[in-house]
């Protein structure tokens, strides 16, 4: 058969007829354009990058600040291949170019709040209104938070703040009266007369005036004849004036004393407790929700501090929903709650990463090796592991199922526990209780927040045998806080969030700090000393960024108070403080749990170089 003679020589007809042919002008326009987009960002950013170096305020606008010690696909940011290897160098350059984009950080900020933008309205307002549609104010499966009936240190239970009539206050006068609740003894009366009179007695005379000290006489004779008797008479109630009052000069929560002086006789009586809020006015009724307990907020008429009472359960959503990962390093879960998800937090979460019973005696081995160095040498050790987050506040986080109930820290506080002496803390128990009266995480933070860390404080305090202090007696006030480390961990933009809590305690305000050394930072160290501090000892702890949210506590609790890193362990300041220590705390959050018992292995041979 002939071929047709409008078809080139090695052209396939039926290809020919399905290709449509681009005209080359259009096909020229077309990757000029494509490698113009390649091209012409890279021009201008080097010669912004020149100009840059005479103007650093121009970098700053064009280059906003991102991650830049993390690449596109979050790992550590990518470097240019310096050798050549046939199979992997195209996807080195590539990986470099990636990471090393034009315009880098605008691009990712862009990102950032474009999916904000978009993401959290849905979030904080459709998804809300959807599950109330849907489901009313009710779980998927009906579940409900417990409401702990006791506040947390010390264990007492606490009565309605609006039933006066359980309420104990102090008498607000500066003088009482004092009945005295003795009985009035017989007055041992002799016979004055033998006659068979039938007695008529008159009303009686004072022989002895009654005072706050000694009875009182009255005598009654017969009107007919000579015969008489004596009666004592009460004593009067002492009449005291307040001769020492601290009860206005110190705030809530804190110890008064009392002492009265009679007028009468200059007897004293002493007083003195732990004064308590006295109720004022309610502020607010807060209604229970997914994100809040319900609960009034009300005012004391002392210290004007605020305090939750009338606590009502709050609802669990349980609804569908999908995390998001922000730089692989933050997970957003229900209602706009931000976990950390590095240093293994998930497995410390679902409880996979279980440590094996030569692991848990290891463990503990060291710590009672340490525990007997420090008893010979007539110092106090106590072990802190602080909670992370999630074990907190599990209701909102999404990305994870529990594995193990029954989780590592658990199981390892456990285990020194019953097999040592060891003085050893994890306060998931009391945090997961207070939840009712105060926020104690931030919401947007991978921390405790103020009252968080006054509720894992006490728990340490109760186990060193000192005096706690009950958060529910002391002035607080509650004030709105929205920021966090993890937006710049998860790279997110902050507009779009809100609802975040934080506190202002006022404790031991009569307590002098008398001197400061080095900053607050988590890196910091910082020494302080208070002659008037509750307990007269040296008091040192190594620990991480939690305790940052101690120190105004600690430097108002002991008259010397050390405190620092652990990886600051080896300095020379911290060594002299160790040995000097009377009470020496290992703290750390539990995802860095691992790090107490290398910590713990460096204070051994310091102590045992001495």
């Amino acid at each position: 058969m002939d071929k047709d003679k409008n078809t080139p020589q090695n052209e396939n007809p039926i290809e020919s007829s399905r290709t449509p042919k681009l005209p080359k002008g259009f096909a020229l326009t077309y990757i000029g354009i494509f490698a113009a987009m390649l091209i012409i960002p890279t021009i201008i950013w080097g010669a912004l990058m020149i100009a840059c170096r005479f103007s650093p305020e121009l970098y700053d606008t064009i280059n906003p600040p991102a991650d830049e010690s993390q690449g596109m696909a979050g790992e550590k940011i990518a470097e240019f291949p310096t050798t050549f290897k046939i199979k992997t160098y195209t996807a080195e350059v590539e990986a470099w170019y990636d990471d090393h984009l034009p315009f880098r950080s605008l691009i990712r900020n862009s990102y950032s709040d474009l999916k904000g933008a978009v993401e959290q309205p849905y979030e904080s307002t459709i998804r809300p209104a959807l599950i109330q549609l849907f489901h009313g104010n009710k779980t998927v499966d009906g579940g409900v938070a417990e409401v702990p009936e006791i506040p947390i240190f010390p264990e007492e239970t606490f009565p309605d703040i609006f039933d006066e009539t359980t309420q104990q206050y102090p008498e607000e006068s500066e003088g009482s009266k004092e009945s005295e609740e003795e009985t009035v003894p017989s007055f041992e009366n002799e016979e004055t007369s033998s006659t068979a009179c039938e007695h008529v007695y008159d009303v009686g005379v004072i022989e002895v005036e009654p005072t706050c000290t000694d009875w009182g006489v009255m005598k009654y004779s017969c009107t007919k004849c000579s015969h008489s008797y004596r009666e004592y008479t009460a004593k009067k109630s002492h009449e005291y004036a307040t001769a020492i009052d601290t009860f206005d000069l110190v705030t809530c929560g804190s110890r008064y004393e009392r002492v009265f002086k009679c007028n009468g006789c200059g007897q004293e009586k002493d007083e003195s407790g732990i004064k308590q809020h006295k109720n004022h006015k309610k502020i607010k009724t807060v209604q229970p929700s997914y994100t809040s307990y319900g609960y009034v907020l009300a005012s004391c008429k002392y210290c004007g501090g605020e305090y939750r009472t009338e606590i009502k359960a709050k609802p669990y959503d349980t609804s569908y929903a999908v995390e998001r990962v922000w730089n692989n390093q933050a997970i957003e879960g229900r209602h706009q709650w931000l976990y950390y998800l590095g240093d293994s937090s998930m497995a410390y979460y679902q409880g996979t990463n279980l440590l094996s019973d030569s692991e848990l005696e290891y463990y503990k081995s060291i710590l009672v090796q340490l525990d007997e160095i420090c008893k010979a040498k007539g110092i106090t050790l106590q072990i802190c592991i602080w909670p992370n987050k999630e074990q907190v506040y599990p209701e909102y986080y999404l990305g994870a199922d529990v594995i193990n109930e029954y989780k590592r820290v658990e199981r390892l506080v456990d285990y020194i526990h019953d097999n040592s002496e060891v003085k050893i803390v994890y306060p998931l128990d009391e945090l997961t209780a207070a939840k009712p009266y105060w926020d104690v995480y931030y919401k947007f933070d991978t921390h405790w927040n103020r009252a968080g860390a006054f509720i894992g404080y006490q728990a340490m305090m109760e186990s060193l045998g000192l005096e706690t202090m009950n958060l529910y007696r002391l002035p607080v006030k509650e004030y709105e806080y929205n920021g966090g480390d993890l937006f710049s961990i998860g790279k997110i933009n902050s507009a779009y969030y809100s609802g975040g809590v934080d506190y202002g305690i006022t404790y031991r305000s009569n307590i002098t700090t008398d001197s400061y050394f080095g900053a607050d930072g988590a890196g910091d160290i910082r020494h302080t000393t208070a002659a008037n501090a509750t307990n007269d000892c040296n008091f040192v702890m190594l620990a991480d960024s939690y305790r940052c949210f101690q120190l105004d506590l600690l430097q108002r609790d002991f008259s010397d108070c050390y405190l620092c890193h652990r990886n600051q362990v080896g300095d020379p300041m911290t060594v002299e403080a160790i040995k000097n220590a009377d009470i020496l705390v290992l703290a750390a959050v539990e995802r860095y749990d691992y790090d107490i018992f290398a910590t713990a292995q460096h204070i051994i041979n310091i102590l045992s170089q001495e």
